[in-house]
Formats: structure tokens, C-alpha cells, sequence
């Protein structure tokens, strides 16, 4: 990782952490402008200044000491224990807590919330799930004092360099030196990273199939003869947000759809530190007893074409920027193959598709459908670019109509590749996303 170093947040950080948040958010932009009379792009400047200036919250940010640059940032809390009868006269009016943004009961940011008059009815539907996130994590913390981490945000040109680990292990070493349980809500795409640091889920999942909501926009508008969001499903084809709260204490880090499970203790930032590095020479001592294991047994180990020669690669599949998170993270590779059963939207079998991708030994190969092979719609934007990749080669294919399918294929000892494909009848090949990992 580069020289990146930790410091409290001033205002004037407040532009650098709104973009950075807004970058991080972008995919979910046009979905929610559907909705909102105020487009997300205005809202942010003004509830980071607000929010910053905030002395219930606290902002930390990381900085790139070469260049003076604000890259990430987390937010929090530190949230008092509640006396019954403070829980009493919070019931039925609006939450000033951690997790409020700002007081929006100021007249300057009263309608920044509003949603478009003609959708409300609709708002008000889709906003029950923020009411029973509240009502679940409320039910969880039970009034105890407790961290409350509202934001952990990455800016995109930086992920995947530890940045985050080292923002909320900061937050982490002071909530456990206090002894205070800690709490967050763990979107899809940041679960990798808490389960690393030891958070387990507890509760439910709360999914949106924000695709299913933009085409109930759609239909209103439709009935009123407005056409504001005429092509708002285009950008919500194969669109989630899935999210649940999770939670820690000073002897366990838990989440809100699995049972808890006691994980570790952390004082400080040295006792962190200390703790990756154990865990790193029990993981070194690991792979060197299946080193030896697999040495005295005969090792199958098969090479994979992703691209065949002449076969012309989709702009989508070059733009994508995806990783397939096991015990390492790896990219999406595009996948570009003749196959003649395309045309007549036959899909080879597992023995054809090992016979397209591999020659010599042939690898084992199980078919997995969409929802297994990504149950947290955590790589919705690989199936989503797979969709767009065959609907730009076909005009008459609608790109919500593209089925999908993922191969996962047995290359070597721990060793397997997910195919994330899809069949391309006008050009009568196979494309795809090819991803390698490590599952031992």
C-alpha cells in the first residue's frame, strides 16, 4: 500500500469526501434520480458539509501523502446509552441519531429529500425497508452505547490497496479499547472486507431489485402521460442493492443474517497488527502442508482459452473493471469463442464447453445457475455487461431477455474458474467474463 496516513476531517476536506461518495455511488445515481426531485449530484455537497459539521459525527480521512490527496474516508458515532424513557419519547418523531444524515428539519434542507410529487406514494412504499433496517439494528443495540459507523467510502482509483482495512481497523482499535460494541450495515460489494475483520452478519437481508422499482416508475409516468424517466430501466437492467446490518463488541464481531460467532479481540492497533500477522503464518503454514499433501499425489492442472484467434471481443467485456473476491481477488476476463449452437441457441454441455475452452486433459465442469452462482447480487455488473455485450450485437434483442449462464470449472488443486457467459446468435460465438479462484 502507499504512504497513506490517517487524520481527523476538517470542512474543507468536505468537497473531496462528497465526490468521493458520489464516484462510489455512481452506478445507483439514475435509479434514485427517478425517484427524487433533486438529482443525487446537488444533494451530496451539501449533506457532507452538513454532516462534517456535525459535532455528533466523526470523520476520518486517508490521505495519499504524495500527493496531498483526500482518498477514502469513514464516518461514525459514538451513540449514549438511551434511559427508557428517552426510548419512549423518540418513538413517533423523526431519529436525530448516527445514522441521520443531517437535521432535515432545517428549512434549507427540508425538500432536499422530497421525492417528484407524481411518485411519492411510490417513495413512501419503497422507503419501508429503511424502516425495518432501523427497526432491526434498534432491536439488536437495545439502547446500550455503542459505535455506530454511518460511511466507509473508497474513492474508485484507489480500492483494493487496504485503504479501507486501515480506515475501519482505526475505528475498530478505539470502539474495542472502550470495550463498545460497534455497528454498520454491510452493503454486497464491502462484505468481503468486514468478514476479514472478523464482523459476522445477524438478521435478515434486505434486497432491492432496483430493475423491478424503475419499471413501476416507468408504469406511473406511463399512466400520467409523463415521460421524465422514459428509459430509466435501461441503466437498472439486472440492478440490486442487497445490505444488512452487522454489529461487534469487544469480544465478537457479528451481522445481521448469520448466528454470531465469537472471532477476536481488539485493544489497540498494535494487538491488530499482531493478530494479521498471526493469522498470515497460520495461513503461510497452511499452504505449505497442502503443498506437501499434494505432492505425493498426482496434480491435474489444465490450461484455459479465454479468447479464440480472429474472433472479435465486445467493447462491454473490455470496459469492465471486476474482481471475483475467495482467497484471492482476481479480474473478469472477457471470454470471446466461436460455438455454431449459438445461432440456434443450443448451449454446449459440459463436455462441449471443456472441449471450447481446453485442450489435452479435460477439466470437470458444473453448470450453476445466475442466483447460485451470485445470491448477493454482489457481480451484477458482470452479468449486466455479459447482457449488454450480445444486445449490442443484435438490434432485436432486448438486453434484459439475455439469459446467462456460469460454468464453474475444475482447473487444478483448489483451483477453479467461474464462465460467466452468454450466447451470441448473430455472430454465432459464446461470450462472457471469466474470473479465476482459489477455494481450497
Amino acid at each position: 500500500m502507499e504512504n497513506i496516513y490517517i487524520r481527523p476531517a476538517t470542512i474543507e476536506d468536505a468537497a473531496s469526501v462528497s465526490q468521493i461518495q458520489y464516484e462510489a455511488l455512481k452506478k445507483f445515481h439514475a435509479f434514485y434520480s427517478g425517484f427524487l426531485a433533486t438529482h443525487p449530484r446537488n444533494i451530496l455537497p451539501i449533506t457532507t458539509k452538513a454532516a462534517i459539521n456535525n459535532p455528533k459525527n466523526i470523520f476520518l480521512v486517508a490521505v495519499d501523502a504524495a500527493t496531498d490527496e483526500v482518498v477514502g474516508f469513514v464516518r461514525y458515532a459514538i451513540v449514549p446509552e438511551k434511559q427508557p424513557e428517552e426510548e419512549n419519547e423518540a418513538k413517533g418523531k423523526e431519529k436525530e441519531d448516527a445514522k441521520s444524515q443531517l437535521d432535515r428539519s432545517q428549512p434549507e434542507f427540508a425538500n432536499l429529500f422530497a421525492p417528484k410529487e407524481h411518485v411519492k406514494k411510490l417513495w413512501e412504499e419503497f422507503s419501508t425497508r429503511d424502516d425495518e433496517m432501523d427497526a432491526c439494528y434498534e432491536g439488536v443495540a437495545k439502547g446500550q452505547k455503542h459505535y455506530y459507523i454511518k460511511h466507509l467510502m473508497i474513492s474508485p482509483t484507489h480500492q483494493r490497496r487496504g485503504i479501507g482495512a486501515k480506515l475501519l481497523s482505526t475505528v475498530l482499535a478505539k470502539s474495542d479499547a472502550e470495550h463498545l460494541p460497534s455497528f454498520l450495515t454491510s452493503s454486497v460489494e464491502a462484505h468481503p472486507l468486514y468478514t476479514k475483520l472478523g464482523f459476522a452478519d445477524f438478521g435478515p437481508d434486505f434486497r432491492i431489485d432496483n430493475e423491478r422499482w424503475a419499471r413501476r416508475i416507468m408504469e406511473v409516468e406511463e399512466g400520467l402521460g409523463v415521460d421524465e424517466n422514459k428509459r430509466l430501466k435501461d441503466p437498472c437492467i439486472g440492478l440490486f442493492e442487497v445490505e444488512n446490518s452487522q454489529r461487534t463488541t469487544s469480544t465478537q464481531r457479528t451481522n445481521l443474517s448469520r448466528p454470531s460467532s465469537t472471532i477476536r479481540t481488539m485493544a489497540s492497533d498494535s494487538d491488530y497488527m499482531a493478530f494479521l500477522d498471526k493469522a498470515n503464518k497460520q495461513r503461510d503454514a497452511g499452504r505449505d502442508e497442502a503443498h506437501t499433501e499434494e505432492s505425493t499425489q498426482p496434480s491435474k492442472q489444465v490450461r484455459t482459452e479465454t479468447v479464440e484467434s480472429g474472433v472479435r471481443v465486445p467493447e462491454q467485456l473490455k470496459k469492465v473493471d471486476a474482481y471475483y473476491m475467495s482467497e484471492t481477488d482476481e479480474p473478469f476476463e472477457p471470454v470471446a469463442l466461436n460455438w455454431k449452437g449459438a445461432s440456434s441457441g443450443e448451449w454446449p454441455g459440459n463436455d462441449e464447453f471443456a472441449s471450447l475452452i481446453a485442450s489435452g486433459s479435460k477439466p470437470d465442469i458444473e453448470t450453476l445457475s445466475e442466483k447460485s452462482f451470485d445470491p448477493r447480487s454482489q457481480y451484477s455488473d458482470v452479468i449486466k455487461a455479459v447482457r449488454a455485450a450480445v444486445a449490442a450485437s443484435d438490434s432485436k434483442v432486448n438486453e434484459s431477455d439475455v439469459e446467462v449462464k456460469v460454468y464453474r470449472v475444475e482447473v487444478g488443486h483448489s483451483r477453479v474458474e467461474y464462465w460467466v457467459i452468454a450466447l451470441d446468435g448473430a455472430e454465432g460465438k459464446i461470450v462472457g467474463l471469466r474470473a479465476k479462484a482459489i477455494e481450497s
